[in-house]
């Protein structure tokens, strides 16, 4: 799977209660382009290796504690 199949999903995992990474927000764009920064120095540029579920929490506003 690519990050761009998680972006396209975003909406979708959101209504179900879970939320992605910031990086997959179909609006996304990567910290190193504004900061200056290399992209391997920021959280947002590190390369995906575990895919699927570790993306993946549940929303505080989906929550039933």
């Amino acid at each position: 799977m690519t990050e761009r199949w998680w972006r396209d999903r975003y909406v979708e995992i959101a209504s179900h209660g879970y939320e992605l990474r910031p990086r997959y927000h179909p609006r996304w764009q990567p910290s190193w382009l504004k900061s200056g920064k290399d992209f391997y120095a920021v959280e947002d540029g590190q390369p995906t290796i575990v895919r699927v579920v570790l993306f993946i929490f549940c929303s505080p506003a989906h929550s039933d504690s």
